[in-house]
């Protein structure tokens, strides 16, 4: 009965190695020959992942952004707040006003007449009619002349002052007209780019921001934080510093608790606190974004150029409704590596198919002058969840490949030297050492070593072997078995189409057909190693198949069972989590995950074996 089964196995370690040789080679050009598509002259101002917000010039800009907001069959904007294209902080406080609580529309306003053609009747064709003769407000020095023209078409009511005045008035507007807040705002004068980072938080909350200096408070800003302190009735106002060290010292934060409980949150640098704040949140007043704690995809980002801020402040208010996200800085040329790095987590995974995936959206503030289209392009491969045989060859695949080379090399001289050095091996043992050189790579080459050195060994079972030994031994034959079972499983289930089932109720994760084969291949392994691995290695001459397989089910049981499911795990964790896409079985991670896993397994397993072979239950014979 054994030699039936003898061949058998024969035949199953020939069809295991020959798969393992013969796929990667086959596919490997598959990677090697789709190299990433490289859209360096991409010139479409939308593409799929990116839409760019632009226009001839910054009231244009402006003004289209607007007319996005309130098209002709909706409710026009109450009002329309007007700002210099030349005043940062007056454009940042001006997004309070277009928050949804309010609705104002935004328009900056040229430094000098005249306003260009078209402008005034564009904004006649937005604006509300209304009881009040203050359609438009004005923040900050806007030119005489044209205050002037715009007097002519509209009630005009102007908040103006320095920066710190300016934002006073604001916010005493925004009180009479929507409520004290209790979410505070604090911005550095001396290096408004960091308050950039705040462009679509403050057109979606409208939230009091303050300009401050560096070491303390005002006497005209501590005289209205001592009102507000008193509006507070006994609330606990929040302040948020946005500002680095640099900008805004300990003893101004000192200060500022005298009037609420106060917090950084800030970068080095305005691309670093525009990613501090699109991280943070505060989970008590609801501030921040909380972006990259989960990459769940269908979000949106307002992305733009610390050193063109009008651009950034005019496509701004498209964040005050329901598409909403932070606000990211990035420079012209190239994508800020922090911003680029932030991007990849936010990435969101799909398992089998990218219509499980929900896409992230980023938009950019100005023309290819302010964010280059080079830039356009990297953040549109980033948000897009494309299939791995897209992303082409990269540093990962040649590190795994280097791997599984030196197994494919290894196979061919284990065989070789078993042959000419050890002509006494059966055929089976031989075949298993190249299976597990192939499988394991350079440890399968020490495995083997650290087994046959020495004296030509006996035939089967090598009583002589020391117990490390025999375990090693054991460990590197469950694991190679175990592995290549799943692998060709694996691709079975891709030969067939492995179909996707939903399934009701608590295996519903059965209906995943990459969990579905790692089981069956489990299963498949667990039954070679019963009925045909064990008996054969065990046979000594005259038992009987039934007679093997009652003494030695326990050790492959035990052993196998452990391996096929921490290798599972293993990968399953390599392909869905680890990696941004999971490979396909067509391209070399694929291998290179399943090879790392095997490698892992058996470091782990090692003192499992030892264990089995030290009780008695398993032996390691491919000594």
């Amino acid at each position: 009965m054994v030699i039936p089964v003898k061949r058998l196995l024969k035949s199953l370690l020939y069809l295991l190695i020959a798969f393992l040789f013969a796929s990667p080679i086959i596919l490997l050009s598959d990677s090697v020959s789709n190299p990433v598509t490289r859209r360096e002259n991409l010139s479409a101002a939308n593409t799929a992942y990116t839409s760019r917000v632009q226009g001839e010039h910054i009231t244009d800009l402006s003004l289209k952004v607007t007319e996005m907001r309130f098209a002709p069959e909706d409710e026009p904007p109450p009002f329309l707040v007007v700002a210099p294209e030349d005043d940062p902080v007056a454009g940042i406080l001006a997004l309070r006003l277009c928050a949804p609580t309010v609705g104002g529309g935004l328009v900056l306003l040229p430094t000098s007449p005249p306003l260009g053609p078209g402008v005034l009747s564009r904004m006649q064709d937005m604006i509300a009619a209304g009881d009040t003769d203050s359609h438009v407000i004005a923040l900050g020095t806007i030119h005489p002349d044209i205050l002037s023209e715009m007097a002519t078409h509209f009630g005009v009511q102007t908040l103006e002052g320095n920066a710190e005045q300016l934002a006073i008035q604001v916010d005493e507007w925004m009180v009479a007209h929507n409520g004290v807040s209790e979410r505070y705002l604090f911005i550095p004068e001396e290096d408004f780019r960091h308050g950039l980072a705040l462009a679509s938080w403050l057109a979606l909350t409208g939230d009091p921001v303050f300009p401050i200096g560096r070491d303390e408070l005002s006497e005209h800003l501590r005289d209205y934080l001592s009102v507000v302190h008193g509006q507070a009735r006994g609330r606990q106002n929040n302040f948020y510093l946005i500002a680095p060290t640099s900008l805004g010292t300990a003893a101004l934060m000192e200060e500022l608790n005298n009037y609420g409980q106060v917090v950084r949150v800030a970068g080095i640098t305005p691309e670093e606190t525009a990613l501090a704040l699109a991280q943070y949140y505060d989970a008590a007043t609801q501030f921040g974004w909380w972006a990259g704690a989960i990459p769940e995809g269908n979000r949106h980002y307002l992305l733009g150029n610390p050193d063109h801020p009008a651009e950034l402040i005019a496509a701004a208010p498209l964040f005050s409704e329901t598409q909403y996200g932070p606000t990211l800085l990035t420079s012209s040329e190239r994508l800020t590596s922090v911003v680029e790095t932030f991007l990849w987590t936010l990435r969101p995974h799909w398992i089998n198919v990218p219509s499980e995936g929900r896409y992230n959206f980023a938009w950019l503030a100005g023309n290819s002058d302010v964010i280059s289209w080079s830039v356009q392009n990297r953040v549109d491969l980033i948000n897009q969840t494309v299939p791995y045989d897209s992303q082409g060859f990269g540093g990962l695949d040649s590190s795994l490949l280097i791997w599984l080379t030196i197994g494919w090399i290894g196979a061919v001289w284990t065989w070789i030297h078993s042959v000419m050095r050890r002509p006494t091996m059966e055929q089976h043992v031989r075949l298993f050492w190249v299976l597990i050189t192939l499988v394991l790579g350079p440890l399968g080459l020490l495995s083997y070593y650290l087994a046959t050195r020495g004296e030509k060994p006996p035939v089967a079972i090598k009583e002589m072997l020391s117990p490390p030994t025999e375990a090693l031994s054991a460990t590197a034959a469950t694991v190679s078995l175990a592995t290549s079972i799943i692998l060709i499983t694996g691709f079975m289930y891709v030969l067939f189409r492995r179909p996707l089932f939903l399934i009701d109720g608590s295996l519903f994760f059965l209906g995943n057909p990459v969990v579905r084969s790692l089981i069956v291949g489990s299963l498949l392994a667990l039954a070679a190693a019963l009925f045909l691995v064990e008996p054969v290695l065990y046979a000594t001459g005259g038992e009987t198949h039934g007679k093997l397989l009652t003494d030695t089910w326990k050790g492959p049981v035990i052993a196998l069972t452990i391996t096929a499911v921490l290798f599972s795990l293993i990968v399953w964790w390599l392909r869905t989590h680890y990696l941004s896409i999971p490979p396909r079985e067509t391209q070399i991670l694929w291998w290179g995950t399943a090879a790392l896993a095997a490698a892992v397994t058996a470091l782990i397993t090692y003192p499992i074996n030892y264990w089995i072979v030290s009780q008695n239950i398993k032996k390691g014979v491919l000594g």
